[in-house]
């Protein structure tokens, strides 16, 4: 019998196939939660920390804080919990909640040498919320056009976009434009250089290329989640 919070919550874990960040994601929406306790930074988390934590981690409160509580019960106890957080689509290890996170629609655009493609406000599918976006507001998904990116991304490849996660260098992104031609908007998937006070240096791998997008309004910069992000593995 596991004797601490931290060796509990380490069964726990392995039982579910998640990683630690993983878990400390999708119950508070940090990273650092479970890397606390371990640590002994966080000796007595707060009641709502245990509770969020409990819920992911498919047990109970009493069970995370003494361990008192026989299997049947837990079982029991959480059948009963709501389900706001529910594991779905399990494949290798990866655990993913609800199918909400909308798919937009894409068109492939003239400047096909760069990768180009038309962002649509159309949801064409929605596709399941891994871990590290649960609870995050406003992420989006998107098919791949073209291969500028290959073998990174390939066409027809899924990615998880977050516009509210500050992308850094060596991140990939998706860089929105306005097309001065037609009025429309155009979009790139690309793999983020460096951001200036007046423009945004980004890498293409096929063929292999450099381009520099001015900072102008209507142009945004949002982070494609990794697998990092998204699964904590």
């Amino acid at each position: 019998m596991p004797e601490t919070l931290a060796e509990r919550i380490q069964q726990r874990l392995e039982a579910l196939g998640i990683s630690e960040r993983a878990a400390s994601i999708a119950a508070t929406g940090s990273d650092a939660t479970i890397r606390m306790i371990r640590t002994g930074k966080s000796v007595n988390p707060r009641s709502d920390t245990i509770a969020k934590l409990a819920h992911v981690l498919q047990t109970t409160e009493q069970w995370l804080l003494n361990g008192t509580v026989d299997s049947v019960t837990v079982a029991a106890e959480v059948a009963r919990q709501p389900t706001e957080v529910r594991p779905a689509d399990q494949f290798g290890g990866r655990f993913d909640g609800a199918k909400d996170v909308p798919v937009l629609g894409t068109a492939a655009g003239s400047e096909l040498g760069k990768g180009a493609f038309q962002l649509t406000t159309d949801v064409v599918d929605y596709a399941r919320r891994p871990y590290g976006l649960i609870g995050a507001p406003g992420v989006y998904a998107l098919y791949v056009e073209g291969d500028s990116m290959s073998p990174k991304f390939e066409p027809g490849d899924i990615i998880f976009v977050h516009p509210h996660r500050k992308p850094l260098g060596g991140d990939y992104v998706v860089i929105q434009e306005p097309d001065s031609n037609n009025g429309d908007s155009r979009a790139f998937v690309k793999r983020l250089v460096k951001i200036t006070g007046t423009t945004i240096r980004a890498q293409q791998y096929n063929p292999p290329a450099t381009i520099d997008f001015i900072i102008r309004p209507g142009v945004t910069v949002h982070k494609v989640m990794s697998d990092v992000d998204l699964y904590g593995a």
